[in-house]
């Protein structure tokens, strides 16, 4: 949501909508942004080093986190930027889900 939130800021802002992107600024949205991917990918460390999940399944969160830094950037660009940005937070969820729905299923 972060990602989305960035192309609407100025229309949040103007209907007085107090999302964290109006409130932390367009300039610290990557750094929110990078903060949630790395405790989404701590957890899911977490739960591979606690669970019976297989050690490979710890690799996705250091592949989300790799795409991660390469989308933070883009949050802050024109508007394709940010398309591209949305696009790949999309598939680093979409992917980190399967990859851990197929961890816990083996």
């Amino acid at each position: 949501l972060i990602c989305n939130e960035v192309p609407d800021i100025r229309a949040d802002e103007a209907a007085d909508k107090r999302t964290l992107v109006v409130r932390l600024g367009v300039k610290s949205a990557p750094s929110l942004y990078l903060a949630v991917q790395a405790v989404a990918a701590a957890l899911q460390l977490a739960l591979g080093w606690l669970s019976e999940l297989p050690p490979w399944a710890t690799v996705p969160p250091l592949l989300t986190m790799l795409a991660a830094l390469a989308a933070a950037p883009l949050m802050t660009g024109g508007r394709g930027a940010q398309l591209a940005a949305i696009r790949t937070t999309l598939a680093i969820h979409l992917l980190g889900g399967l990859w851990l729905t197929v961890a816990a299923l083996v």
